[in-house]
């Protein structure tokens, strides 16, 4: 089962974490934008699709530093542990760890 299965918003929310770390791609940059409206017009909000979904999240201004904080402490960890580095695995224990209710218990991120 993809992780995205029945919780469409979740793409969304996995691509906003990304987006703070600095780690979503130029080509998933340009998709996001271009479902923009389509987003803004489902949820009833304006704005570009990080203030829309930051809004539909009620987060606050300070959410996108909260995440690269957090996101430099599993940098910090992973490299004393000799770990490899997986960005994607960030987002979805993030999200799991975060938003429990909108994250499927699945490893499956992709």
């Amino acid at each position: 089962m993809s992780r995205y299965q029945d919780k469409p918003f979740l793409r969304f929310l996995d691509s906003y974490v990304l987006d703070a770390i600095d780690q979503l791609s130029d080509d998933q940059r340009r998709g996001l934008e271009e479902l923009r409206p389509m987003l803004a017009k489902s949820l009833g909000l304006d704005g570009t699709w990080q203030e829309i979904v930051s809004a539909a999240m009620e987060f606050p201004e300070s959410m996108p530093e909260s995440i690269r904080r957090i996101w430099g402490a599993y940098l910090d960890a992973a490299r004393a542990a000799q770990n490899p580095v997986d960005p994607n695995e960030f987002v979805a224990e993030f999200i799991g760890a975060n938003f429990p209710d909108i994250a499927p218990p699945s490893r499956d991120v992709h």
